[in-house]
Formats: structure tokens, C-alpha cells, sequence
């Protein structure tokens, strides 16, 4: 996969550093002269000095053969101005873009070219809340326009899904589990896995399921 990722700060660098570590090809598109020789110098990844938002600039960076554009820059404007270029002149098959503001989320959609939207202080706060709401669903991500979402549940000591397999649930169909987290611990959910109370389900779900997947798990 190839990335052109828009935007050198903390953020675009360590996506890009996870992306090389991943085996995948990536560009910095960054227009601040100093940080992009700095990125050059420190990273492993290529680096364009330009404005993303400019065309040229994205054609010398390798829109043209990007999987995935990024943008990630500190300006919510810049960043949908990206998507929208990636998406409707240059056909990029997917876009994610960083909200700054959370205010600004309802501008991320697709008719501005935005496929996944990902609001650093929505995430925060629904962790926060999934730490402090034991036996309650959580929704971390909502993909696809919402039709899709990502969540977590935490497994309360009453639940009848506690001393259970995964594999023992009756989860609904279109709830698949991802991620199994265990203390500091990530686990693959497998379904001979047991559940124990503390544990973290997270699933992607269709719209709809949420319900089901809590009356599963309670």
C-alpha cells in the first residue's frame, strides 16, 4: 500500500513511521521548510516540502498512484480541502482525515470527499467514558456514515458473559470481535478464549446490533 500522508507534525510522522514499519510505502507532504528537512534528516520516509492543498504539489508527491491519502495537518480546512482534491480530481480509493476541532466533525462526510473522520477528542472521551462505565457499550468509531462502528463493552462481574468462551456468546450477525483487551494486554478473541470480568470486548457492528450485542454480553 502507499500513503501520501499531508501534514509533518507529530501525527503524520508517526503514521508514516507505523506504515514503513508495516512493510507499506509512504510520502510527508510538509510545508514548513524546517520540519520537512527535519523529517528528511529522521525519518525513513520521503518527504515533499509543499503545500498539500496545491495540486502540483500532490502530483510530485505520487497522488496519482496513492492507495490512501492522509491528511493530518493542524488546519480542519486544510485538511478537507486535501480529501476533497484526493477524492474527486484524483480518484483516490480512500481518505481519512484528522479533526482538529470537535465542533467541525459534522463537515467530514463524503460529499466533501471524507471517508473516515477521526476526532482525537471524541476518542479520548469515549475511552475515558469506557473506563468509568463498567457493563455499558461503548461506541469508539463510527465508520462508512455510521453504518459501521467500532465498540467496547466492558465485561461487568454480574454479567453471564463472565466465565464464558467467546465462542459460548450469541452475538448477532454483523457483530464480529476484534480485540480482546486485558489489562495492559491486547488478545486475539478467539473463541476458546474465557471471559473474565474487567475484560474489554471491542467489535465492529453493523448499525442496529448494539442492542443485541449488549443484551449478549449482560
Amino acid at each position: 500500500m502507499f500513503a501520501l500522508i499531508v501534514g509533518g507534525g507529530h501525527t503524520g510522522r508517526h503514521v508514516a513511521e507505523s506504515l514503513l514499519a508495516a512493510g507499506n510505502a509512504a510520502v510527508i507532504v510538509e510545508k514548513r521548510r524546517e520540519q520537512a528537512q527535519k523529517l528528511a534528516e529522521e525519518t525513513a520516509a520521503q518527504v515533499v516540502e509543499g503545500d498539500g492543498a496545491d495540486p502540483a504539489v500532490l502530483e510530485r508527491a505520487g497522488i496519482l498512484r496513492a492507495d490512501v491519502v492522509v491528511a493530518v495537518t493542524g488546519d480542519d480546512e486544510d485538511n478537507l480541502v486535501v480529501c476533497s482534491l484526493a477524492k474527486r480530481e484524483y480518484h483516490v480509493a480512500r481518505t481519512v482525515a484528522r479533526i482538529n476541532h470537535p465542533n467541525n466533525a459534522w463537515m467530514y462526510g463524503k460529499d466533501l470527499g471524507v471517508d473516515v473522520g477521526i476526532s482525537q477528542a471524541h476518542i479520548i472521551a469515549h475511552l475515558i467514558l469506557a473506563e468509568v462505565t463498567v457493563g455499558e457499550l461503548t461506541t469508539l468509531l463510527r465508520l462508512q456514515e455510521g453504518e459501521v462502528s467500532l465498540d467496547e463493552e466492558t465485561i461487568a462481574p454480574e454479567s453471564r458473559a463472565a466465565g464464558r468462551t467467546i465462542g459460548e456468546l450469541h452475538l448477532p450477525e454483523g457483530a464480529v470481535p476484534v480485540a480482546l483487551l486485558r489489562g495492559p494486554k491486547v488478545l486475539v478473541p478467539a473463541p476458546s478464549v474465557t471471559l473474565a470480568p474487567g475484560d474489554r470486548l471491542v467489535f465492529l457492528a453493523n448499525r442496529g446490533v448494539e442492542g443485541q450485542i449488549a443484551d449478549a454480553l449482560r
